[in-house]
């Protein structure tokens, strides 16, 4: 039997007061609906909030692991090296 795996995304959002948060969905427009309508805890203070990076994971073990080591170097840092700086507020 071939199991079936769901794609995740590994997700780094801008908020309005220029902090980032990351994240981890299987549906990034859903989940960036939830944020932008203050369904999450953590960015409802500072809304809106901007898609700055995305990387699809082919399950969501992968992506927890990816989510993990960009919050461990810093979601602002991961930006300016690997994702688009433009995108960024000055």
């Amino acid at each position: 039997m071939t199991k079936i795996t769901q794609q995740c995304a590994v997700y780094v959002l801008q908020m309005s007061d220029g902090r980032f948060y990351c994240g981890i969905t299987n549906c990034i427009e859903r989940r960036l609906k939830q944020h932008n309508a203050g369904k999450s805890k953590f960015t409802s203070k500072f809304l809106p909030v901007k898609l700055v990076w995305l990387s699809w994971c082919d399950t969501r073990k992968e992506a927890a692991r990816a989510e993990k080591v960009i919050k461990q170097r810093g979601p602002k840092r991961w930006i300016h090296k690997y994702g688009n700086p433009e995108l960024l507020k000055t």
